[in-house]
């Protein structure tokens, strides 16, 4: 080979050894905007995942405020002092405000800020509401009150909302109860 081709092939050589840097530079940026974007991807999902759950557990902490409200409704029924005989004396369409405890108490509003005592702020909150809304003569489900004028069927709503973590959520639930006669 003469020293003419070895100057060549040199040449050519030295000029591709640019290209090729520039090529893999080109490929090495595509790589990591597609690793970006992915884990972005992934992170987006991460965050929505938590929010559903959050709002699944606002969903949990809210019925189980009703859930706490019926049992002691039940437990009582209208009689003077109880809950609902409270919210009949208030009056139609008056809110009557309760929370309830980690242990699901029914307490006056005020007296169970929140169920994570141990923290300076409410993580997990529970507030309910009775609103007498009306009396009728006849209570579905309820033979008594055919047969005795004197009882009438109290009509009750239960709003409980409960947050989690700032994600709030509210269930409604009607309560029909069988008591004294209905007033004028």
């Amino acid at each position: 080979m003469s020293e003419r081709q070895k100057v060549q092939i040199s040449a050519v050589h030295t000029r591709q050894t640019g290209a090729a840097l520039l090529v893999s530079l080109i490929i090495l940026l595509i790589l990591s905007v597609i690793g970006i974007s992915a884990m972005r991807g992934g992170l987006l999902q991460a965050l929505m995942a938590a929010n559903s759950q959050q709002a699944e557990m606002a969903f949990s902490v809210a019925d189980a405020g009703v859930s706490a409200m019926m049992y002691v409704t039940n437990q009582e029924g209208v009689g003077a002092g109880g809950i609902l005989a409270n919210a009949t004396v208030a009056g139609r369409d008056v809110i009557t405000p309760y929370e309830v405890d980690s242990v699901g108490a029914v307490l006056p509003a005020g007296s169970a800020p929140y169920f994570d005592a141990g923290r300076g702020t409410p993580i997990t909150t529970v507030a309910a509401d009775i609103i007498y809304r009306d009396c009728v003569q006849i209570c579905p489900g309820y033979s008594i009150n055919k047969a005795n004028p004197n009882v009438g069927c109290h009509i009750f709503e239960i709003n409980s909302r409960g947050a989690v973590a700032g994600t709030q959520t509210q269930v409604d639930q009607w309560v029909r109860a069988a008591s004294t006669k209905c007033p004028e």
